[in-house]
């Protein structure tokens, strides 16, 4: 039919039977019958048509609608059980729509629009389910649909279900309502769900599910988020007040303005939270949520693109994806820069490195645990500005150049270093290592000293390896370690102006260090000399040690010292002589190294009844190491052949007479003492005291004997050259007297 086609007037119900094309007008139909197989066809996408209803017919008849445009099933529909197909956008040159505005009754029935269109699909307004199963394409009702890039609900509660690979390509609209319309995704893989209205995401929804590998955008506008469970929580439009809740999605991320992302109590995401463009805070200060650890770029709570961290008590780890550049400037926060984007964080009380490089700066007030668990870190300190008022930690590596290249000073006005008890990685101070941090120093592929002259005033302890780098050291303080102590001053390698000497003429100074011998306890490198070594106590438990010095002397340390200098590491002889030492421009050799043990490090007789017990304490200790070292070096001279013990009968007899003076006085304060806890005190020092002096009395009988045997040995050697002087003199008697028989017999 040409021109339209109306049956509205007929005034009864019209039974259809066969194919009834309508074009160049609308096709507009009263009550129908559906006898048999029947098709409707209406060509032009302006023209529309219309029904009051389709019915069952006299034998079950099927019913094909195509229409070039639009359709909407909002009348009753039951043609019992024929089948119904509704096919819009038949020439595919448009984008219309199909609304469902009742749900038909038939045998099956199916929705489609055109394959190359970006048609939609509208549901009732009731409560409706819906499917996603492929790509445009689901059921609708239980009723199968296709190639509908969008999905319209009704003003009831819409469920949208995806699964399988489930895709929309246009928009899903949840309708103008704000109850209960729902979109699943939780059965898909990894995607990202847009909430802003965009190609493939969603609208007025206000429930959305995912899992824990899909990312959910918010809209355009600023946002509010609340993350109260494990992946959960709700997005607010900050400027229509919409509001989503959303379930079990892994990662959030914002649009182009300001989000703020709060934790609430029990709150966590499991990937990444990214704030997208503008200005974006992450807060966990609003509702007191203590002691999560976020990480830049990472997983498990990771953020990146926010520019505000607002902790309680937090962990904030470096870039998991490259490097991180620290500034500490507060009691509990600073920035981190991962490359891209600077966040400024509060209420953080630990930090940990990032990934790959990290640098740190500070100027004193940051005041929690900086965590090191990486070998690239490096701390370009500020003059007086510790790294932290709390402390260091971890197994990594801390780097310490001297950017000014100049006078370094360990105190408090220059380099404030701080507690690193409990860091049992590696501190470099005065230059660097290629690899970074390497362990031992001297195995790096390049040493590079920037520190021309440093004079160490404040202890250095660590609970790691310490490696100090200048090109002169004075030595005026305690270093204590957990592993290899080095120490080198490398002179003019440095700068013309420099030496490459040691000095510890100002005090005596203790290097403690765990006994190992490779790598060494210590090692000590002078371009040139070790002044006053003998101020240097090496307290290694018998550790090595391996020392190269440009003079080419033997070096005395104290005679406290408790260490050994028999192998020399191979990888720190091949630094010198080939290897980055070498490099570095030092030319030291390695030298041998000795310590005697005087009584020159403890109380002088005259002053002992005017110093407090406390000093008695430590001189029992130093006592014990001294006694130590004597018994080490009579038992490693009893298996080598011509050893020289490296202490004399009189240093013993010294030893001895200051022990027994100390218990003299002590025992004189204890007749005196009437505290109990104090006396206890005394007692006790008396007993150890008592014990110190008869280890040195034993020491001495063993060097009586040592030296006894060593004299019987020489007195056994003279006899049996007397021995043999005799043998050859009977021989040349006896041949004398064959010569004078002979003559006899010739005269």
């Amino acid at each position: 039919y040409n021109g339209g086609l109306t049956t509205t007037s007929v005034g009864s119900t019209v039974g259809l039977n066969g194919t009834i094309n309508v074009s160049g007008g609308d096709f507009k139909l009263g009550a129908v019958n559906i006898n048999t197989t029947t098709v409707l066809d209406l060509d032009g996408d302006d023209n529309s048509l219309t029904y009051t209803s389709f019915n069952d017919g006299t034998a079950d008849g099927d019913l094909t609608i195509n229409t070039d445009g639009g359709f909407s099933l909002n009348n009753s529909t039951n043609i019992g059980n024929g089948d119904l197909s509704i096919n819009v956008d038949a020439d595919n040159d448009g984008a219309e729509t199909l609304t469902v505005g009742v749900s038909p009754t038939a045998s099956s029935t199916v929705y489609s629009g055109s394959a190359a269109s970006n048609d939609s699909l509208t549901g009732p307004n009731s409560n409706t389910s819906w499917t996603v199963t492929g790509t445009n394409s689901g059921t609708l009702a239980s009723n199968n649909f296709s190639n509908f890039a969008n999905l319209t609900g009704g003003t009831g509660d819409d469920t949208f279900t995806f699964s399988n690979s489930g895709a929309l390509t246009g928009l899903l609209d949840g309708a103008s309502h704000s109850s209960g319309d729902t979109a699943d995704y939780s059965a898909l893989g990894a995607q990202t769900i847009d909430l802003g209205g965009n190609a493939g995401g969603v609208i007025r929804i206000e429930n959305v599910t995912g899992n824990s590998n899909q990312t959910l955008l918010g809209a355009a506008n600023s946002q509010s988020w609340t993350i109260n469970g494990a992946d959960d929580g709700t997005v607010v439009d900050q400027e229509t007040s919409a509001s989503v809740t959303f379930t079990n999605f892994g990662n959030l991320t914002g649009a182009g303005s300001n989000d703020t992302f709060t934790f609430a109590s029990g709150g966590s995401v499991s990937g990444l939270i990214n704030g997208g463009g503008g200005t974006d805070t992450v807060d966990y200060d609003t509702n007191n949520i203590s002691g999560v650890t976020v990480t830049l770029n990472g997983t498990n709570t990771g953020i990146t693109n926010i520019e505000n961290l607002a902790g309680q008590n937090t962990t904030l780890v470096g870039n998991a994806a490259g490097a991180t550049v620290w500034n500490l400037n507060a009691s509990s926060g600073g920035t981190a820069n991962d490359g891209t984007t600077t966040v400024t964080f509060t209420n953080t009380t630990t930090i940990r490195n990032g990934a790959t490089t990290n640098t740190f700066t500070a100027n004193g007030s940051y005041s929690g645990t900086v965590n090191l668990t990486v070998l690239d870190n490096t701390w370009n300190h500020t003059e007086g500005g510790t790294l932290t008022k709390g402390s260091v930690t971890g197994d990594g590596a801390l780097t310490i150049p001297d950017l000014n290249a100049g006078s370094l000073g360990i105190n408090e006005t220059d380099l404030d270093l701080p507690t690193m008890n409990n860091f049992t990685g590696h501190l470099i101070i005065g230059g660097s290592l290629a690899p970074a941090g390497t362990s031992p120093f001297y195995n790096a592929e390049t040493i590079v000293i920037n520190t021309v002259s440093m004079n160490i005033t404040n202890d250095i302890v660590s609970g790691g390896e310490i490696t100090i780098f200048a090109g002169d050291i004075i030595l005026s303080a305690d270093i204590t370690a957990g592993g290899t102590i080095g120490v080198t001053a490398a002179g003019p390698a440095v700068d013309p102006g420099a030496l490459g000497n040691i000095d510890a003429s100002a005090r005596v100074v203790r290097l403690t260090a765990p006994s190992s011998e490779t790598p060494p306890s210590g090692v000590i490198i002078a371009e040139d000399d070790i002044t006053a070594s003998d101020n240097i106590i090496l307290a290694f438990s018998f550790g090595e040690v391996d020392v190269a010095i440009g003079a080419g002397d033997e070096i005395e340390f104290n005679g406290a010292s408790i260490n050994s200098d028999n192998v020399t590491d191979a990888d720190l002889e091949a630094s010198l002589t080939t290897g980055s030492l070498l490099l570095a421009g030092l030319t030291a050799g390695v030298t041998n190294t000795f310590s005697i043990n005087p009584a020159t490090a403890l109380i002088g007789l005259e002053t002992l009844a005017f110093v407090d017990v406390g000093l008695f304490e430590e001189e029992l200790t130093l006592y014990g190491q001294i006694g130590n070292g004597i018994g080490l070096a009579l038992a490693q001279c009893e298996e080598q052949e011509g050893c020289a013990p490296n202490v004399t009968e009189d240093e013993l007899n010294t030893l001895i007479s200051t022990i027994e003076a100390r218990i003299v006085e002590l025992q004189r304060r204890l007749v005196d003492e009437v505290n109990e806890g104090e006396r206890k005190e005394l007692e006790e020092l008396i007993k150890g005291f008592d014990q110190e002096l008869q280890n040195f009395l034993d020491y001495r009988q063993q060097l009586i004997e040592f030296l006894a045997a060593g004299e019987e040995e020489e007195m056994e050697e003279d006899f049996e050259d007397e021995e043999g002087f005799d043998e050859d003199l009977d021989s040349l008697l006896e041949e004398s007297e064959v010569t004078e028989t002979e003559v006899d017999e010739v005269t």
